[in-house]
C-alpha cells in the first residue's frame, strides 16, 4: 500500500470519526466540520440531499442518538480531486443495540483539501431496518 493511500484512509477516518462520533469538548462539531468540509458542501446519502447546515443537522442528531460508534474506513482511492472508499459504520445505541453498515463513498476535495461534494450508499449489515 502506498503512503498515499495509507494517509487518505487515516485522514478520512480521523475526519468521520471526528465529526460523526466525536465529543463535543474534544471535537465541537462547527469548528472540526469546518475543518473538514467546505462551507458549500453538499452531500446525496441513499438519495437524500443536503447542504452544508443540513449536514451540521443529521450530525447533531446522530451525536445525540449514538451512544458510541467508530467508522473503519476499509479501502480508499484518491485520482486527483476525486475520492472514494468503503467504510464500516458501528454504532452502540443508548440501549445497548449495535448498528453496522457498510458504506461505500465517491467525493471531491476542493483546493484547500476541504470535502465539497460527497455521494454515498449504504446497506445494513446488522441491526433492523428502522435504525438505518
Amino acid at each position: 500500500m502506498t503512503d498515499r493511500i495509507q494517509n487518505l484512509k487515516v485522514f478520512l477516518e480521523g475526519a468521520l470519526n471526528q465529526v460523526c462520533f466525536g465529543d463535543e469538548d474534544a471535537y465541537p462539531l462547527e469548528l472540526t466540520m469546518a475543518r473538514y468540509f467546505d462551507p458549500g458542501y453538499r452531500q446525496v446519502s441513499d438519495g437524500e440531499e443536503l447542504d452544508y447546515a443540513g449536514f451540521a443537522d443529521h450530525l447533531r442528531l446522530l451525536r445525540k442518538r449514538v451512544a458510541s460508534g467508530r467508522i473503519d474506513v476499509l479501502t480508499a482511492l484518491q485520482d486527483g480531486d476525486r475520492v472514494a472508499s468503503r467504510h464500516l459504520v458501528t454504532a452502540v445505541k443508548p440501549d445497548g443495540g449495535e448498528i453496522e453498515t457498510e458504506v461505500y463513498l465517491f467525493g471531491r476535495f476542493g483546493t484547500d483539501g476541504r470535502l465539497v461534494r460527497v455521494v454515498e450508499t449504504s446497506r445494513m449489515v446488522r441491526g433492523r431496518a428502522a435504525d438505518a
